[in-house]
């Protein structure tokens, strides 16, 4: 698919139907269109520089390609398996071995078929709305996932666009404000603009706009934006991480706008540098790289789906080539998106020694050297930092294929020495060493599964206070806040019960320990948020601060309508003085505060109330989940 994309803009030969007029090429030569064109146009064509000799030979034979990178192009780990060939063998640190042969049989008809409908599809680069059911964009891949994956056993949810977006504007934005006032300069405190539901997006450009000060703008783009760390623990297909995206660009650019303008007036070589960096590429394009090399990171435990969330990444950014002719490698981001169990694994070194009982001695009886261990964890991530670096410039294949080896290796030993129980544990501390060691992640965002500890085929044996929950979600919650930087924000959709029922008290305690939560409440009748979700909904946000508050909204319903604009129409209400019960209060005026409070200041019971029956309630149990029905004299049935 990616390569239909490419090729519909004439980017491969200048051959919009180029996998297709290769299958007449091969099928004319009696060769295997999989084994003797797809596997070298992948793993040699885009994979490896013109330099390299087997690039040469595929020139020869099938004419040029442009070498892409990208990690989409190296052979699949299902390949690996499967194939006669093992990538990975060393001699003297080298890898001497860096062909696959899969073993593995793919009927030409089959692909021909697939080709042909592929080739009836238009594709579009960007995000535009389609029309016609053949219309086919890089968005579309997240339907796809949608469609493909068992929603109702893994949980997952397709999020829409202005839940993502509000999701990751009102932790983004309000992060990037309370860092610049932790280290002395002037900006707009965010949490009455999101208590207010103002338009931070307005607020930062408004804010950018004003600054005359070449080290705030300085300590803006060097200090906050590049090294921020977004994560979406349960990231999917990524709308999350598209979301950041797009909120985190225009800040970007916005930014360099203004440090431009003081190019001339300050002799700084840093400045310099991004000038003449800028001026090489496209801007928007390598700001765009920037952010995603940068600032995204995301886990999830459906190996597909990070596939499909590399994939989406990479057609973005192409989408934002001026000339999709001058294509440029892509970023490799296996070391930004994993596949993995975002419950199960080490948050830290302690995490993985308290939490997983980590022995002395391997399940082989050799004896594990600690301290050796951790030096290579922090040596890998160093080498990490190098490759990011690198891959900027020139790099060789064989120093990924080292480096994933030797993570690879380093993750068999400390599994060999845990009782982890699951096939695919996510060592946080490892994968992420370098924002671990710098306090943790600085905003996480997502939609964790909505399912129960008995649905899943996992075991969580230890290191949660939320536990008692019994809820995946509740789990995530906690991990979140847990990999969080103590500055840093959050903000998550889940099931409306997590401030409404007793078994959620404990989430709700661990939130408010933040310093500021702000939830916001829907309704599923008349219209829902998400299409095949029929459960009430909330959204929470979390502010670092001294000061504990704790802000909601109504029970919002709508017509389908009025799904347009619904977010906008948002009102919190400070809900501060209610939160020692187990439910948060779903407010919609700034009249039902002091309501409540007399409410629950009547020292009456209800049964003192009921003037014509004594005490008796009779409650109807017949009306399903649409509603309830309550009288206070016996009714003839469906009563009790």
């Amino acid at each position: 698919m990616f390569i239909y994309f490419l090729q519909k803009h004439n980017v491969i030969q200048h051959d919009p139907e180029f996998l297709l007029t290769k299958f007449a090429q091969v099928e004319k030569n009696g060769e295997d269109y999989y084994k003797d064109f797809l596997l070298p146009l992948f793993f040699t064509g885009f994979a490896k520089r013109d330099r390299h000799p087997e690039k040469k030979e595929f020139i020869k034979k099938f004419g040029a390609v442009r070498y892409l990178n990208g990690g989409l192009f190296y052979p699949h780990h299902i390949e690996e398996k499967y194939s006669r060939v093992k990538v990975y063998k060393e001699e003297k640190g080298k890898v001497v071995t860096d062909v696959v042969e899969p073993d593995i049989e793919v009927d030409a008809a089959t692909i021909k078929e697939i080709l042909v409908f592929l080739n009836g599809c238009t594709w579009y680069l960007d995000s535009r709305p389609m029309k016609d059911e053949n219309d086919i964009n890089p968005d579309v891949l997240g339907y796809i996932f949608e469609k493909y994956i068992n929603q109702k056993e893994l949980g997952a949810y397709y999020t829409q666009d202005d839940i993502t977006h509000y999701i990751a504007i009102n932790t983004i934005i309000p992060f990037i404000f309370d860092k610049l006032m932790a280290n002395g300069h002037h900006a707009p405190d965010p949490k009455p603009i999101i208590t207010d539901n103002k338009d931070l997006r307005q607020a930062i450009a408004e804010y950018i706009e004003g600054i005359d000060d070449y080290n705030t703008l300085k300590f803006l783009y060097k200090d906050i934006l590049m090294p921020m760390s977004v994560l979406d623990p349960s990231v999917g297909s990524g709308a999350f991480l598209f979301a950041a995206l797009n909120t985190l660009l225009p800040v970007y650019q916005k930014v360099i706008y203004k440090l431009k303008q003081f190019r001339n007036k300050q002799k700084d070589k840093w400045l310099d540098s991004l000038c003449h960096t800028l001026s090489q590429h496209s801007e928007e394009y390598y700001l765009t790289k920037q952010i995603i090399l940068n600032n995204l990171f995301g886990v999830d435990i459906v190996e597909e789906a990070t596939e499909i969330c590399k994939l989406r990444l990479f057609l973005q950014l192409a989408s934002h080539l001026p000339d999709i002719q001058s294509i440029e490698p892509l970023p490799d981001i296996d070391f930004n998106i994993y596949s993995g169990n975002s419950l199960v694994g080490g948050l830290s070194w302690e995490d993985l020694q308290s939490n997983y009982g980590m022995k002395l001695f391997d399940k082989r009886g050799e004896k594990i050297n600690l301290e050796q261990i951790k030096n290579d964890i922090a040596g890998l991530s160093e080498s990490k930092k190098e490759y990011r670096t690198k891959q900027q410039e020139d790099f060789e294949e064989v120093d990924l294929k080292l480096l994933k080896n030797d993570i690879n290796k380093l993750e068999f030993k400390i599994n060999n020495s845990i009782d982890i129980g699951v096939s695919n544990p996510f060592h946080w501390f490892i994968e992420y060493n370098d924002i671990i060691l710098k306090g943790g992640f600085d905003v996480i965002i997502g939609n964790p599964p909505y399912l129960e500890l008995n649905d899943v085929d996992y075991k969580i044996k230890s290191g949660y206070r939320t536990i008692s929950t019994g809820a995946i979600h509740a789990l995530f919650i906690e991990r979140a806040l847990r990999l969080l930087n103590p500055s840093g924000a959050t903000s998550m959709i889940l099931p409306l019960s997590i401030v409404s029922t007793q078994r959620m008290k404990i989430v709700q305690e661990i939130l408010s320990e933040k310093g500021h939560v702000w939830y916001s409440n829907f309704g599923w009748r008349p219209a829902k948020l998400f299409d095949k979700v029929n459960r009430a909904l909330t959204i929470f946000l979390t502010a670092a601060s001294p000061n504990k508050k704790v802000y909601s909204t109504g029970y919002q319903m709508w017509n389908s309508d009025q799904r347009e604009g619904l977010i906008d129409r948002m009102k919190y209400i400070d809900a501060s003085d209610f939160t020692g019960f187990y439910w948060i209060p779903k407010f919609s005026s700034k009249l039902e505060p002091a309501m409540l409070r007399k409410f629950l200041g009547h020292k009456r019971k209800l049964q003192e109330l009921i003037r014509n029956h004594g005490s008796k309630v009779y409650y109807k149990t017949t009306g399903g989940l649409y509603w309830k029905v309550f009288t206070d004299f016996q009714p003839s049935e469906g009563f009790i």
